[in-house]
């Protein structure tokens, strides 16, 4: 098949990395209250990184109906589901039972006890391992394969009756309201259907906005600079109200994946990287977008792991507390230069365990 044949849109892929970077962002980000004040410089970088979820959701929703079910299912199940299982295990006895332990957090005396809480976690499709805690989207990703053929009934039939402007307007309206009422009304989350209802949503929202994402990169305000611009105005916006919210004693939950600035966000992300692709597209740049992205989702799975070993260096301690007090620039810095240490290293994991299964295999 010849380069101009391949069916792999890379922009996605390459969106799919940028969604990895974001995650990674996310964990590595530092508390942005200092002396009882939160750090406008460090609440907006924080902020720019609030919305890996909900890209990965968005991306989820580009080829959802297309899709064979049971290949679909069969592959999550085994590619991902299982995978999960043996992390959390593994996570769950080597780090979270001894530092339960020693800690004295629980009163439970023997390991089948906490054995006992990974049965439960397994059999309610929830997270149980506390430094697991990012699990969470695979659990819901699952439910939302499960569910993937009322999905795809449900996007035909906005389709069919043109309600898709409609529907998707009530849909952010609702979200907007919720973010008012600080998560009061909906009660979103990362479990069950706080957690099913908003990623299922936003799989609609990736639907349709991939069928139109050519036609709005048409338009002649769509450029690189426009989205970059907006995308920091929304952020500042974002930015302002959470320390807003924070000065009046109240707790925002407009960092959230599910909040109306989160989806803007991913939107506006998604809309760059699609820009940005298609200016400086070649197939050198394909070819290392390809290999890479594929280990994407096995990264998001690792990531949390490569950076607890980062925190324990000594260097990365001294480095986090010079940035007390620092510039917006520095902030970023820190956060690009180890995001991208992390990612690094945790390819590197992912490529080694890949090579050694495929040996097995042979």
């Amino acid at each position: 098949m010849s380069y101009k044949e391949k069916k792999i849109d890379y922009s996605v892929e390459l969106m799919r990395i940028v969604g990895c970077f974001i995650v990674i962002g996310l964990l590595l980000s530092i508390n942005p209250v200092i002396n009882n004040q939160i750090n406008f410089n460090r609440q907006l970088v924080n902020a720019l990184c609030f919305d890996g979820a909900t890209i990965f959701w968005l991306i989820t929703g580009f080829f959802f109906v297309k899709g064979n079910y049971e290949k679909q299912l069969k592959r999550t199940i085994f590619g991902l589901w299982i995978p999960v299982i043996v992390l959390s295990i593994l996570s769950y006895l080597i780090y979270d039972y001894s530092l339960l332990r020693s800690n004295k957090i629980s009163e439970m005396n023997s390991i089948l006890e906490y054995l006992s809480i990974f049965f439960k976690g397994i059999l309610s499709f929830r997270n149980f391992a506390p430094s697991g805690s990012h699990f969470w989207f695979i659990y819901i990703y699952l439910f939302v394969v499960i569910i993937s053929p009322l999905i795809k009934k449900i996007i035909n039939l906005i389709e069919s009756t043109n309600t898709g402007v409609i529907l998707g307007f009530l849909s952010f309206a609702l979200l907007c309201v919720n973010d008012y009422t600080n998560n009061q009304l909906l009660h979103l989350g990362t479990h069950y259907l706080a957690a099913l209802v908003p990623a299922t949503v936003f799989v609609i929202y990736g639907h349709f906005l991939y069928k139109n994402l050519n036609k709005i990169q048409n338009y002649k305000f769509i450029n690189a600079i426009s989205i970059l611009v907006t995308y920091l105005l929304i952020n500042l916006l974002r930015t302002y109200l959470i320390m807003n919210s924070y000065n009046v004693g109240v707790d925002s939950t407009l960092d959230n994946w599910f909040s109306s600035f989160s989806i803007i966000s991913a939107v506006l992300i998604v809309l760059l990287v699609s820009v940005l692709y298609k200016q400086y597209k070649s197939k050198k740049i394909d070819d290392w977008i390809g290999s890479i992205s594929k280990y994407t989702l096995y990264i998001y799975l690792i990531h949390p792991f490569i950076i607890k070993v980062l925190k324990k260096l000594s260097i990365y301690k001294s480095l986090v507390s010079t940035l007390n007090g620092t510039n917006f620039v520095f902030e970023c810095l820190y956060i690009v230069v180890f995001s991208v240490l992390v990612f690094i290293a945790s390819l590197f994991v992912c490529v080694i365990v890949d090579r050694i299964i495929r040996k097995f295999k042979k």
